[in-house]
């Protein structure tokens, strides 16, 4: 399964506004991943800049800066 088909699953079960998860994908190909990119909550491109996730995590409450 690629990463395309698995957000497509996992979004007709957990609607991306709906879930009580979010999905980070982290990909060195992220243009594989097509629309299904949409379905994700974050998307970051191989090599990532870490200072995006942790804004990212921030900006959701689940990190804080201490």
């Amino acid at each position: 399964m690629t990463g395309g088909e698995w957000l497509t699953e996992i979004s007709s079960e957990f609607p991306l506004k709906e879930r009580p998860f979010l999905v980070v994908i982290t990909s060195g190909h992220t243009e594989l991943l097509g629309e299904a990119a949409s379905l994700a909550d974050l998307v970051l491109r191989k090599p990532y800049e870490t200072r995006r996730l942790t804004e990212f995590l921030e900006n959701k409450g689940l990190l804080k800066r201490g």
